[in-house]
């Protein structure tokens, strides 16, 4: 997918890196490009209905899509490994995903027909990959007693001996305590049909919690 953008991929890194009113031109640009991209608005309404959605539903992903772009730039989330245009496209697959299961929609995996691959060294699988984390935490939080505690430390890459003396238990209670809120966090996620395939088919079951 190419769309003709005011900004290179270059200046639009750049833009990002240094903020202030040069960026917000730029974002202004990207959006504007973007929203007038036939190419574009093609293949999220196209993706979009392939997954259950009509074409209002895409117009609504898009501008809700081109927003968060527009934050991830002054974050400075985007990185400049594909093109701007993927990027947004990537934030589109992803928000699609979100919006569908909340609706009680069925989707499709992601395939080869999307065209842009998902990978775990390009912006866009970093994006994804980052934005699955905020999910999977968000399911953690949920979780009763004192799992998010054990989780949190355990994914941070603490040992059980490291995570018993920050929880005040000993280092077998914490191995325990750590090895069942995994099992409890699985089973919390293999309820959500369409989490399960989405992280199947982005790879992401490796993230960081299991």
């Amino acid at each position: 997918m190419k769309c003709p953008i005011g900004y290179s991929k270059q200046e639009i890194l750049e833009a990002s890196q240094r903020g202030g009113a040069q960026l917000q031109k730029v974002i202004n640009v990207v959006l504007r490009d973007l929203c007038r991209c036939d190419a574009f608005d093609r293949t999220v309404k196209s993706f979009v209905r392939v997954r259950g959605g009509n074409t209002e539903d895409a117009e609504d992903l898009i501008q809700e899509s081109l927003s968060q772009l527009a934050i991830n730039l002054i974050d400075q989330k985007y990185q400049g490994s594909s093109s701007i245009e993927n990027y947004a496209f990537g934030i589109c697959k992803f928000k699609w995903l979100n919006i569908a299961s909340k609706k009680g929609i069925s989707t499709v995996g992601i395939t080869d027909d999307d065209k842009e691959k998902v990978g775990s060294d390009d912006v866009e699988g970093s994006f994804v990959a980052g934005e699955m984390r905020e999910w999977l935490w968000k399911i953690v939080g949920n979780m009763r007693g004192r799992c998010p505690d054990f989780l949190k430390l355990w994914a941070m890459g603490y040992s059980h001996r490291e995570i018993g003396a920050q929880l005040d238990v000993t280092e077998k209670r914490a191995r325990k305590n750590t090895s069942e809120c995994r099992k409890r966090l699985r089973e919390s996620i293999a309820q959500d049909a369409n989490l399960m395939q989405f992280m199947k088919e982005m790879k992401l079951t490796n993230l960081n919690l299991f």
